[in-house]
């Protein structure tokens, strides 16, 4: 019998899963792969209502970098494109 954290769970893996492939495409540059993406999570359960915190960590190549949203820099800022389901919200990075 499914409880509700083996349902917040699965969520949990279908956000992933849905997520990840999206990051993917934005990797390779000239046919390598300089840049490695990993969801985090601040729990192993959604609940429906409760706010939860993920957060991408990247792995770069060396002498490869990300720019940050700073007016003074050159180059353009990190972004990610989420793709949702209905009534989900996602704050700024």
């Amino acid at each position: 019998m499914f409880t509700r954290r083996h349902v917040g769970l699965a969520l949990l893996a279908a956000l992933v899963l849905v997520l990840l492939p999206q990051s993917g495409e934005a990797q390779l540059y000239q046919g390598r792969e300089l840049v490695q993406a990993e969801l985090l999570a601040d729990t192993t359960a959604i609940t429906p209502g409760k706010p939860f915190t993920v957060g991408v960590l990247l792995r770069m190549a060396p002498h490869w970098h990300t720019y940050w949203q700073y007016a003074g820099d050159a180059g353009l800022p990190t972004e990610i494109k989420w793709n949702l389901p209905p009534d989900w919200k996602v704050g700024s990075i």
